[in-house]
């Protein structure tokens, strides 16, 4: 049996940019996405390049209608952010108030292989520094991929 799917609207939060249009007109132009990892040192990593989203400001999100507040962002991860962000631009992008159809047939469609590297990263500095006490009753629930 074949299935019929539609895809209505478009979003992106990505090296080469945030939003569709950023990232589609990154690719026209041969940009890379990828760069030296400035975030925290490399020297005992094998790993020197990643691609960094740079031209993210979560404040620019809170409140906006469909993304999350100032107090929900606390409780997220940054890759959770971008998938939110990006599902709301698909959304928005769709151009519809989807009223009209059964919200057991609508969805959005999110790949993540990992989450939560970032979050890891804190919460684990906060082990070794403070204690496991420390370490934020959120944590699992922040950092798995399923969270996006």
């Amino acid at each position: 049996m074949s299935r019929r799917v539609v895809i209505t609207g478009m979003g992106a939060v990505t090296p080469l940019g945030t939003g569709v249009e950023k990232f589609w007109e990154g690719i026209k132009a041969n940009k890379l996405g990828i760069s030296f990892i400035d975030m925290f040192d490399t020297e005992r990593t094998g790993v020197k390049i990643a691609g960094i989203v740079r031209d993210f400001n979560e404040e620019d999100y809170y409140d906006a209608e469909g993304c999350f507040t100032k107090k929900e962002a606390k409780h997220m991860d940054t890759f959770t952010k971008y998938a939110v962000i990006a599902s709301h631009e698909a959304l928005t992008d769709a151009a519809t108030d989807f009223s009209d159809l059964d919200p057991y047939r609508i969805g959005v469609l999110v790949g993540s292989g990992i989450g939560g590297v970032d979050l890891t990263l804190s919460e684990y500095s906060k082990f070794l520094q403070k204690g496991p006490s420390r370490v934020s009753a959120f944590y699992i629930p922040m950092m798995i991929s399923n969270m996006a």
